[in-house]
């Protein structure tokens, strides 16, 4: 007898060998934007190598507008401050890995990552003032400023499976980043008939060396049909020397300002442990909870005053979601969470950046985090949606709020209540 043939054809992994992309773009708003990026990956058995570098230049030129107004001592005082910026901004970021699966059930990576972002900019400023409607001042200033950030980081990451639904990771990060941004301004004042009365040279810089240490270890797993388990726990240690400095020249010689120069230090510390459980209560109704616990210790010193900030706290966050399906078109959601924002590094560090000699913003040491609690009640049917959801934020984080100098800074508001209502109506104009 004359047996047929079994044609087996083993078909090429097509993630094996060297594969990547690269994407052009470019556009122009008042000026030149362009974002270009390359990508590419190689695999071979159990090694996985891939990486990428992009590069973003941006040179939109861009226009602010103040005005402040304000009584004192009978008059009407006012001020208005038109601000021209032609910048220029160049971003060369990049990206490389490795995975190397050590067994079926274990992979090990690090990661290799940075970025150089300096943006350079030249302003002109225009100001005058008025009392009573009626010109006192005014006010030309040119500027040239410079930010110079640069940023590496490493990262060491280990995952072992136990099981399709059960994964135990850990992971490790060294952050570390370094600005520099020196700005020079000449003043040119002006009498109220717009006479020349003289002008002034001032420059300030700051220079932000920070490193920051990450470690987490998570543990996922399945328990049964009905339950999910996440826990996990955190460390994150975080340092920086901030320097600042504002000279104005007298003389033909530059003379610091000791009311605006100092070097402050600054030591952090957060801890944290957290685990959440997804459960099917009924076949109808499923509920996650969740419950994270940080803890905070903060310290910045200056060598102007001392200790300006020294914090030792601990924070509950619990969470809770339940949802129920009335039927297959219509459910009830209802969760509540409590979180925190916490004040970037960039609004804590002393900085002051000039809008005029009488006008600038600077940093907040003193910045408190916000608290925020939650509670949200949705209904969908089909496609349609009503959210209802309140916030209550105590010591919400606010920008630009204005001092008595007068200078701007990021500060704590006492309390941001939020109470909203979304309701979704979507219509569909065609197949």
């Amino acid at each position: 007898d004359n047996a047929g043939y079994i044609n087996i054809v083993l078909k090429e992994r097509s993630d094996l060998g060297l594969n990547g992309f690269y994407t052009l773009s470019g556009g122009y708003g008042n000026s030149v934007i362009t974002n270009n990026n390359l990508n590419f990956n190689y695999r071979k058995e159990k090694v996985n190598i891939f990486g990428n570098y992009g590069f973003v230049l941006d040179e939109r030129n861009n226009t602010f507008k103040t005005s402040r107004e304000y009584m004192e001592g009978g008059n009407a005082l006012a001020t208005f401050t038109e601000t021209n910026r032609d910048p220029r901004d160049r971003t060369h970021n990049f990206r490389l890995g490795l995975d190397v699966d050590i067994s079926e059930k274990t992979i090990m990576g690090v990661l290799f990552n940075g970025f150089n972002n300096k943006w350079t900019m030249d302003a002109y400023n225009y100001r005058f003032d008025t009392e009573n409607g009626m010109p006192t001042s005014f006010l030309d200033i040119y500027n040239f400023e410079l930010h110079d950030k640069k940023h590496i980081g490493l990262n060491y990451n280990l995952k072992h499976n136990f099981s399709e639904d059960s994964y135990l990771s850990f992971n490790v990060d060294y952050l570390y980043y370094k600005f520099n941004n020196p700005t020079g301004y000449e003043n040119i004042y002006y009498d109220e008939n717009n006479n020349f009365l003289r002008t002034e040279y001032l420059r300030s810089g700051k220079i932000t060396p920070l490193a920051t240490w990450v470690g987490t270890l998570d543990y996922n797993t399945t328990v049964n049909d009905d339950l999910k388990v996440k826990t996990g726990v955190k460390a994150v240690k975080s340092n920086f020397e901030n320097y600042v400095n504002v000279d104005n020249l007298e003389n033909n010689v530059w003379v610091e300002d000791p009311s605006l120069t100092n070097t402050s230090f600054l030591d952090e510390k957060i801890y944290a442990a957290y685990g959440s459980a997804d459960y099917t209560l009924t076949e109808k109704t499923s509920v996650k909870l969740g419950l994270r616990y940080e803890h905070t210790i903060s310290k910045l010193d200056t060598d102007k005053q001392g200790t300006v900030v020294d914090r030792n706290y601990g924070i509950w966050f619990p969470s809770a979601y339940v949802n129920h399906k009335l039927n297959d078109t219509l459910s009830l959601n209802l969760s509540y969470s409590k979180r925190i924002t916490r004040p970037t590094f960039n609004d804590l560090a002393p900085f002051v950046l000039f809008f005029d000699p009488n006008t600038f913003i600077s940093g907040n040491a003193s910045l408190q985090p916000a608290i925020s609690n939650a509670y949200k009640f949705s209904v969908n049917y089909k496609s349609y949606f009503l959210s209802i959801e309140y916030t209550n934020q105590d010591s919400t984080i606010a920008q630009f709020q204005e001092k008595l100098d007068p200078s701007f800074e990021a500060a704590n508001l006492d309390y941001t209540k939020t109470f909203s209502i979304i309701l979704g109506l979507p219509v569909k104009i065609a197949s």
